[in-house]
């Protein structure tokens, strides 16, 4: 069985629909804070527990039974993010998940400037050391990010983001399909993936254009 954290959130949500098109329902599970918001998925068969990365043991629970699961990243910063992963990776450990993929980013690194990329490498250092089979997914920036930030924009006339630094945007439907595919072993990566990113980068002056469309 093949479980997914977050499972109601933007990433976790496609990906078990991208699962589903590759498997029967019963080899999907998913994780989630609030079941009744995943109750279309049970519906639909696949295994929704409880778990929440602030309670181990509902964690542990959640992924009793699983081959795989997938850490879906929290969308917190710094201690406490590194914390939440921790608690999930021993939970998963406890549980005898046998292997774990993560939800890291492209330019994971201890070094890096980016606050969230210091957290992913060191969620990536806990995976390693956990002696299990793991996969970090080093996603590109979500180009659902971009229009975020550009939205004070659409009030205010003016883009107050740096001019240059372009970015290679990525649509969360590519990432799940491509987690799906490496989930379903129709491609496996030990440690971490190549950056798993869009082809062009694009600075924030050709994003609002595309935006503005």
């Amino acid at each position: 069985m093949i479980i997914v954290t977050g499972a109601t959130g933007k990433l976790g949500r496609r990906t078990v629909e991208r699962l589903l098109e590759r498997m029967p329902a019963d080899r999907v599970g998913a994780s989630v804070r609030d079941p009744r918001k995943a109750q279309d998925l049970a519906d639909r068969g696949v295994r929704v527990r409880q778990g929440d990365f602030d309670d181990p043991a509902s964690l542990v629970r959640a992924f009793e039974g699983a081959e795989q699961v997938l850490l879906v990243s929290l969308d917190r910063i710094g201690e406490e993010c590194v914390t939440g992963h921790r608690t999930a990776i021993e939970a998963a450990v406890k549980a005898g998940v046998g292997r774990i993929l993560y939800t890291s980013q492209m330019g994971a690194a201890h070094d890096s400037r980016f606050q969230a990329c210091r957290d992913h490498a060191r969620t990536e250092d806990l995976l390693r050391a956990t002696g299990l089979p793991w996969t970090a997914l080093r996603n590109g920036f979500y180009a659902a990010s971009a229009l975020q930030f550009l939205e004070p924009a659409r009030h205010t006339g003016d883009i107050a983001l740096p001019a240059d630094g372009p970015v290679a945007w990525t649509g969360h439907d590519d990432l799940a399909e491509a987690t799906a595919a490496i989930l379903a072993e129709e491609g496996r990566f030990e440690g971490p993936t190549p950056p798993l990113t869009g082809a062009a980068a694009l600075d924030f002056g050709t994003v609002a254009e595309v935006a503005s469309r």
